[in-house]
């Protein structure tokens, strides 16, 4: 069949409901050989899932933006049931340029959930957010290429460790990315349901988009997709009636709804951010604005062999981050999936009977590409590796499972016995590989890196690898049970001194009070005992002679250093005069 014949132009020609939105844009996939079974298997799995998620959430560690974003979640609790009295949520470091959606939530939910550790309460919101967001992968995949995609997505996303290792203790970037999928699945239903998508469906897009930007303001960026779509959807038909009066009155109507969307969820995304809430239409923007050019975190940071400043970084870092940190399925298929979607937009796009479709493809495409183009070509200041956009993620792993499902339409046609056993069976295996992965790194997920750059080992070193402090949690572990185990007697009766990168507050969470951190002994002459250091700032590599204790090392690479300072210390004390 020519690509004349199967995509005529005409009126739009809507599938049933139930249908793949994409079916007519990207047609042939095995879904239809496989649909019957794929979701339920995605229900088991996704339930699997949640209790891997639910039995190992206690396991991490207290990262660095924990406690700053509970205690701002203390405070717009505080500024609000004050009736606006307390106001120190409105100058709380940093923090007041973020929307409290996430923060507040965390505050309400450890108070449902007391006397849980308030950090471990964290975790298991965290957690039951992450789910949230394999969830909404699969419902997006679902949505736009049927249920053997939708299972692919949330497979893929399942199993990614990075995005695995920020689920428990991210409180940022993880909640944003949650909303990010479901806003563009909520997207994706209002352009199936066009010219006419209903209440409810609008509704969902305010919900959704107003979670995003309660998080972070860069969700604003869903409201400019908003709007992308219903101007190429009024051009599209008032071309193809060759009318400007018809395109007209389909901008006035179906914009019209969606400006009340828009300001919908403005509203409730400042129910949530105190600052904002008193300058409603400009300060959500002077945020915007200070975001994109965070100028607080200047440091130095391993990358490519070399320590470079946060300020001087090159419009290779978060490409690079992105290829040697993202699983080799998604990188490979993520990228022939958008060469596909490009070409397939430019050949077919234009044709009014896969318009609706088109939109979806394009959405799905801009959600993935425009935020890291625009950083890359600002030059915006970035660390941490591609954490800050590990919102694309989910859109990505829809795009991998499309392009994938595409590929796999011809092995299925030809041997439609042993077909999708053999896709099934791939798709097992690339699981397989990296779930060996992640339960090698527990709980170091997030510093997982791909084979392109050696993994793990050949990154160690050369890029930044526990930049959370995750790790920490383990060495002091490691530092309490090595001298419980070598000195009972004296671990009983004896006050311990270390020093390490890391604050006295994150320690107390992992150590007995006999330990003490060093720098709290004002006027005490004697060194401390140990020092604990992870690779930022290589402080691991501080009292490099002294002799190691513990090492918290993963796939050849030390992410944490113990050393036994003690003996350096007696030495000094006897060359003393």
């Amino acid at each position: 069949m020519s690509a004349r014949s199967r995509y005529p132009r005409g009126p739009v020609d809507r599938d049933p409901p139930s249908s793949p939105l994409l079916a007519r844009l990207l047609p042939g996939g095995p879904t239809t050989s496989v649909g019957r079974w794929t979701d339920r298997l995605s229900v088991v799995l996704l339930i699997v899932f949640a209790i891997v998620v639910l039995a190992v959430f206690r396991d991490f560690g207290v990262t660095w933006d924990e406690r700053p974003h509970m205690s701002y979640g203390d405070l717009i609790g505080r500024f609000f049931l004050s009736g606006g009295e307390d106001t120190r949520a409105l100058t709380f470091r940093a923090n007041y340029y973020y929307g409290g959606g996430f923060d507040a939530l965390g505050a309400a939910f450890r108070w449902l959930v007391r006397p849980m550790n308030q950090h471990m309460a964290m975790h298991l919101l965290g957690a039951l957010l992450g789910i949230l967001g394999v969830v909404g992968t699969w419902r997006l995949g679902r949505r736009l290429g049927g249920p053997f995609v939708g299972l692919v997505a949330g497979l893929l996303l399942a199993f990614n460790p990075v995005y695995f290792g920020h689920m428990f203790n991210n409180p940022k970037d993880l909640p944003f990315a949650v909303a990010y999928v479901w806003a563009i699945h909520a997207l994706v239903g209002v352009i199936a349901a066009l010219p006419r998508p209903t209440r409810a469906q609008w509704r969902r897009v305010a919900v959704t988009i107003a979670a995003a930007m309660s998080v972070r303001i860069a969700g604003v960026l869903l409201l400019c997709y908003l709007g992308l779509i219903v101007a190429l959807y009024a051009f599209a038909q008032g071309r193809a009636r060759r009318s400007v009066e018809a395109g007209l009155e389909v901008l006035w109507r179906v914009g019209g709804r969606a400006s009340l969307t828009a300001l919908g969820a403005w509203v409730l995304m400042l129910l949530t951010w105190p600052w904002a809430l008193l300058d409603p239409l400009r300060r959500p923007f002077i945020a915007l604005t200070h975001m994109s050019m965070f100028l607080m975190h200047k440091r130095l940071m391993p990358f490519r062999g070399e320590d470079i400043w946060t300020f001087d970084i090159g419009r290779d870092y978060l490409p690079t981050y992105f290829g040697i940190q993202l699983p080799e399925v998604v990188l490979l298929f993520g990228l022939l999936g958008t060469v596909h979607g490009v070409y397939t937009l430019a050949r077919y796009g234009r044709r009014q009977r896969v318009l609706v479709p088109a939109l979806a493809l394009l959405l799905l495409g801009l959600s993935i590409w425009l935020p890291p183009v625009y950083a890359i070509y600002k030059r915006s200041i970035l660390y941490d590796a591609y954490r800050h956009f590990l919102f694309v993620v989910p859109s990505l792993s829809v795009l991998a499972a499309l392009m994938i499902d595409r590929l796999a339409a011809p092995l299925c046609a030809r041997l439609p016995r042993f077909g999708p056993g053999l896709v099934g069976g791939g798709l097992l295996a690339v699981c397989l590989d990296l779930g060996v992965t992640m339960h090698r790194l527990h709980p170091q997920e997030y510093v997982y890196f791909n084979r392109l750059v050696g993994g793990l080992g050949g990154a160690h070193g050369n890029y930044d690898t526990d930049y959370y402090g995750n790790s920490y949690k383990e060495a002091f572990t490691g530092l309490r049970d090595s001298l419980w185990r070598d000195e009972p007697e004296a671990y009983l009766d004896t006050m311990y001194y270390f020093r390490g990168c890391i604050s006295a507050y994150t320690a107390g969470h992992y150590l007995p009070p006999n330990f003490r951190i060093h720098r709290s002994r004002q006027g005490a002459k004697r060194s401390a005992d140990f020092h604990v250091g992870y690779t930022r700032g290589h402080c691991d590599r501080r009292s490099a002679g002294s002799p190691v204790l513990f090492t918290v090392e993963r796939e050849g690479a030390a992410l944490n250093v113990v050393r036994d300072l003690r003996r350096a210390a007696e030495r000094r004390e006897e060359a003393a005069p």
